[in-house]
């Protein structure tokens, strides 16, 4: 019975020592560095119909992290890349134990360990044994507000480059947080064609795209729009409107959502709602400045990102004023277009 029971609480112990180190795990899987990594993963599979031109199978002979980042990290590195297929591709990444494993080394009466191989005939027997006539490196360094991940392969005959390529994103993370902000300038098009400038700041969500804090900001100037012409008795030669908006907004990057990674830049749509205050032009009729009305903001639209940094948008912006009859107080459909850049 005590035998029993040992065992028992054994395996009690066991099972829970498991399922923290998952949690550990999934903790660590789902952290700012290893998202942003395995986007960069798809940009590199994008760029597989390249690389078999020059590489048809490969063996990873090693991976190097650097900055701020966990050693332990390049075991992931190695597993995502010698594990991906793509359906259609004959590219893959022969398994390279000998890479990974610890050897021993006389050198005199002194014994030395190493880790991998070092040795470029050591190289070129591997990659013979293994039916393959190349080798890759791979790292993957954290500069404070970018991950970069570079990828070579070489000739295992005379260790001549044969294909490489960086991928790069930004990574600004605090915690688990990865936080992204952007600059636009808009066009609009009626009620004198404001000029709109946002200014948003938020979180970026993997596979989905990002949330963020939206500032809008409506300037128009113009003359008394609702008087004839001839017949303005106070004609507001200097008069400007103004449209002040702050609300939440989702982006969701279409490319990143279906996986369809490209090295041109991505797609995305938004959506964003919030409260506007919209003061009109002030009228030939109007007797004082008209004051700011609050009301809902309302904006959607379409948009690219040429790259990582720049994005042009086409959409709309709505105020909608429920409780006043004005109609001048109306703020109509904006159609707009944009352009701007993202940090």
């Amino acid at each position: 019975m005590h035998r029993t029971l040992k065992s028992l609480t054994l395996i009690v112990f066991l099972l829970l020592m498991i399922m923290q180190d998952g949690a550990k795990a999934a903790e660590k899987t789902a952290s700012p560095v290893y998202n942003t990594f395995e986007y960069l993963m798809g940009e590199f599979k994008a760029d597989i119909d390249q690389l078999v031109k020059k590489v048809s199978n490969s063996i990873l002979l090693k991976v190097s992290i650097e900055g701020d980042i966990d050693k332990t990290f390049s075991k992931h590195v190695r597993r995502s890349l010698e594990s991906f297929r793509i359906k259609g591709k004959k590219f893959r990444f022969r398994q390279c134990k000998a890479c990974t494993s610890l050897r021993a080394e006389t050198i005199g009466n002194q014994i030395y360990l190493k880790k991998g191989i070092t040795e470029f005939k050591d190289i070129q027997q591997i990659t013979q044994k293994l039916g393959t006539m190349s080798y890759a490196e791979a790292s993957v360094e954290d500069t404070g507000t970018r991950l970069i991940f570079k990828i070579s392969f070489f000739s295992s005959l005379n260790a001549e480059l044969l294909w490489s390529r960086t991928y790069q994103m930004r990574l600004v993370n605090f915690g688990d947080l990865n936080f992204t902000a952007a600059l636009e300038v808009k066009q609009a098009f009626s009620r004198k064609s404001p000029l709109l400038f946002n200014a948003s700041f938020g979180e970026k969500i993997y596979g989905i795209g990002l949330i963020d804090l939206n500032v809008t900001l409506g300037l128009a100037s113009g003359k008394d729009y609702a008087g004839l012409p001839g017949q303005s008795t106070n004609p507001n030669e200097d008069s400007v409107n103004s449209y002040f908006a702050i609300g939440p907004r989702l982006t969701v990057n279409i490319n990143e959502f279906f996986k369809m990674y490209s090295n041109w830049g991505s797609q995305f749509i938004y959506a964003g709602t919030g409260f506007c205050q919209y003061t009109k032009l002030k009228k030939s009729t109007d007797t004082a400045n008209p004051e700011g009305q609050w009301g809902l903001h309302m904006e959607a639209g379409y948009g690219v990102h040429l790259g990582r940094t720049f994005l042009i948008t086409t959409g709309f912006t709505k105020g909608l004023f429920i409780s006043s009859t004005d109609e001048d107080q109306d703020y109509p459909f904006l159609f707009n277009i944009g352009f701007g850049f993202r940090f």
